[in-house]
């Protein structure tokens, strides 16, 4: 019998999470926002947490269903068996280390020089949402959005 490496769906990667199956919780970064939902992620979140599952926030949710071979979006995908791809496995959990580190850093620089998600005064007004891309409505992640709008990354010590 060939064994699973990665499940997918709200459901099973819940299941895979609880029973102390998941060796990383991967979610997609531009999930839809909604009550119900944002709750099922922080319920797994959580639990991924409490057991020590590495979580990776990466791809869009097309991008993520196209990387397993699937015509369809994914939300949610958890690796239950890195056995065949280990080394590519080890270097998404350390990439996802050192973006971790670096939200920590945005987030200490923000709060230091009292600046708001976009990286403007906190009392800045705006007209509109600077992270809400004008064609597609989308809003981008505050962290994604000051990464490509400040490229020289002002949160790095110097040499960074």
């Amino acid at each position: 019998k060939v064994k699973k490496r990665i499940v997918v769906g709200m459901r099973e990667v819940e299941r895979s999470i609880k029973r102390g199956n998941s060796k990383c919780f991967i979610i997609a970064y531009n999930l839809e926002q909604s009550a119900t939902l944002d709750e099922v992620v922080k319920r797994n979140v959580e639990e991924a947490k409490l057991r020590n599952v590495p979580i990776v926030y990466a791809l869009k949710k097309s991008a993520l269903g196209k990387a397993l071979g699937k015509r369809m979006n994914m939300s949610f995908v958890s690796v239950v068996s890195p056995e065949g791809a280990y080394e590519l496995y080890k270097e998404i959990l350390q990439l996802s280390e050192e973006l971790h580190q670096e939200k920590l850093r945005i987030d200490q620089w923000l709060e230091s020089n009292q600046l708001n998600e976009c990286g403007d005064p906190k009392d800045t007004v705006y007209e509109h949402n600077p992270r809400e891309d004008a064609h597609t409505k989308i809003m981008l992640d505050p962290y994604r959005y000051l990464i490509t709008a400040l490229p020289h990354r002002p949160w790095n010590p110097e040499g960074e």
